[in-house]
């Protein structure tokens, strides 16, 4: 990690968030090993360097997906939420993590600000780039993001006006957890990895991003995802409802970053297929979102 763009006290409390969840009950976390004068990290070369357990298993839901296994990903998620929740912060670890048990969603504000953000003019030079784009097969893709942008966005960005005036209880959550994130051996999950992105949220975000990349649009799948979760963490009617919110902005938001990333910022990418993969589901599930209204 780039020592520059890490805050010393950020990631310390996010080695001991990541320690306590494991020692509650959720050994699929790999907890930084601590040297012998109790720092799970050092500094050298300009760069922050830990160490930590391989967790076993295979990103490779996608590969072989079934419900016993969508389940066991839910349910696990929901003990790590259980286990959160119970963390006590320092103070000085509190601007990153902290337990509320009701306030605004700091996730859906910040996504109200991106979708605001996305103005015409953006998404015009946007488009106006992709002709002389060198990657042909990002076009289609890129394009049917585009197209389905400004008929989804107005939608969207009157329900978050709604939902981030809603108190939910807030905790540590994972916010970066999808597909790629879970391990599995067989039908179990034996690793959560690469927790960076944690930070305090509602439960909600963590729900829809998961849910979005396991089960895509098939509404049973996420059903059954939800009982599973519940059974091990009830979840109320504020954050249900806040569920489908995170879904939908964070599903608009994914196809403008792809794109800022690859014409903007000029990105490369290792992974190509990966890549259109991604990006091709993006715009198929905003392509039925725009066509439900």
């Amino acid at each position: 990690m780039d020592a520059s763009t890490v805050d010393r006290e950020r990631l310390a409390g996010l080695h001991r968030l990541v320690a306590h969840v494991h020692d509650r009950g959720v050994p699929q976390m790999a907890v930084p090993l601590a040297a012998s004068d109790g720092n799970t990290f050092f500094e050298t070369q300009g760069c922050f360097w830990q160490l930590e357990p391989w967790m076993p298993g295979s990103a490779d839901f996608i590969a072989r997906p079934s419900e016993q296994r969508l389940r066991a990903a839910l349910a696990c998620l929901a003990r790590w939420h259980v286990a959160a929740a119970s963390f006590v912060v320092r103070p000085h670890e509190s601007p990153w993590f902290f337990v509320s048990p009701r306030a605004r969603s700091p996730g859906l504000k910040e996504r109200a600000f991106q979708i605001e953000r996305w103005r015409s003019a953006e998404c015009a030079l946007l488009r106006a780039r992709l002709p002389a784009l060198a990657w042909q097969e990002f076009e289609q893709p890129a394009l049917a993001v585009l197209d389905a942008f400004p008929r989804v966005a107005p939608r969207v960005a009157a329900s978050l006006k709604i939902g981030i005036e809603a108190d939910v209880p807030l905790q540590p959550c994972l916010r970066d957890i999808w597909h790629d994130h879970v391990l599995f051996t067989g039908e179990a999950v034996t690793g959560l990895i690469d927790p960076h992105a944690a930070r305090t949220d509602s439960v909600a975000a963590d729900l829809a991003r998961l849910l979005d990349t396991l089960a895509g649009d098939d509404r049973n799948q996420w059903d059954a995802g939800l009982a599973s979760y519940q059974e091990v963490r009830r979840l109320s009617a504020a954050e249900l409802a806040l569920i489908e919110l995170f879904d939908q902005s964070g599903l608009l938001l994914s196809g403008m970053n792809w794109l800022d990333w690859h014409l903007v910022n000029k990105r490369t990418f290792a992974n190509r297929d990966g890549v259109l993969a991604r990006l091709t589901s993006i715009a198929a599930r905003l392509q039925r979102l725009a066509d439900q209204a």
